[in-house]
């Protein structure tokens, strides 16, 4: 059986029901046993473990900021709000983005993902693990769904399978992309007020559709005359409160005869390293 390991992509093998095994055969069978889980995770999951060994400095070259990014996504097998990582996003060079791309990664309009973990056999993996390093059974959805209802399903497990929560429902991340990129493109073509086509064709029903523009971040606004169809706007970002002045504190003491004053604490340099970069930006949410 399978148990929790140091991360969620190397889960520990325990032998069970190894009564007929010798004392020196147990050990050689677990750690056969314990081979063949790693290269299974390593094919099946393969843009994962790529990710993973880029955010250590293996492979792609990729400065702290992109480290940074591929390693907060690989931990959190294969995707992560966008929002949590824009601190980062914004300080990658042409190049770190175009590495990024070429390891499957996509800075999406509101996710940063995988799509090649899109797949059935990745996405029922990737659930099998979640279950694993969280010690809670969860039946994995039918392979291909584009929608499922959210129901009792943690929100937990629904990001490490690769899908978005949006209301009652859940649509994989993939398409959450593709819809929002649509709406966003028939938004600047003039009012958004044909939107039943996009949804419905995701497998969303008709009663829900409200619901899940207002997920997106879309409400309803007044139309321009009589008769005509209401308007989806988009709402706008909340902003964070900009941090309080600090207020001035007391003045250093001066330095007594016959000893020299202690030098200034001089800022720390941060290492080219995706922790240290973590640490020089503002705290992802």
């Amino acid at each position: 059986m399978l148990a929790p390991g140091p991360t969620p992509l190397a889960p520990l093998v325990r032998l069970v029901g190894d009564d007929f095994l010798q004392t020196g055969q147990r050990e050689p069978v677990r750690a056969r046993l314990a081979r063949w889980v790693e290269a299974h995770v390593a094919r099946v999951l393969a843009p994962l473990t790529a990710l993973a060994a880029a955010a250590q400095g293996k492979g792609a070259e990729l400065s702290g900021a992109g480290r940074g990014i591929a390693f907060q996504v690989a931990e959190a097998l294969g995707g992560l709000p966008r929002a949590a990582l824009e601190p980062l996003i914004a300080t990658l060079t042409r190049e770190d983005r175009r590495r990024l791309a070429a390891l499957g990664l996509r800075l999406g309009f509101s996710q940063v993902f995988l799509a090649a973990l899109t797949r059935p056999a990745a996405v029922a993996l990737r659930g099998l693990l979640w279950s694993v390093a969280h010690a809670t059974p969860v039946a994995v959805p039918p392979p291909s769904r584009v929608t499922l209802a959210v129901g009792d399903l943690p929100p937990g497990f629904l990001a490490a399978i690769g899908y978005i929560p949006l209301g009652t429902r859940a649509m994989r991340v993939d398409m959450v992309d593709r819809l929002e990129k649509s709406l966003a493109g028939r938004a600047k073509a003039g009012p958004l007020v044909a939107v039943d086509d996009l949804v419905l064709s995701l497998g969303v029903p008709r009663a829900e559709v409200p619901s899940l523009m207002s997920a997106l971040g879309y409400r309803l606004g007044r139309p321009k005359a009589e008769g005509e169809p209401a308007p989806w706007l988009r709402r706008r970002p909340k902003h964070a409160p900009a941090p309080a002045a600090a207020k001035p504190g007391p003045a250093p003491a001066a330095p007594k005869p016959g000893k020299k004053a202690a030098p200034a604490p001089q800022p720390a340099t941060p290492g080219d390293n995706p922790f240290s970069i973590l640490r020089t930006l503002v705290e992802v949410p």
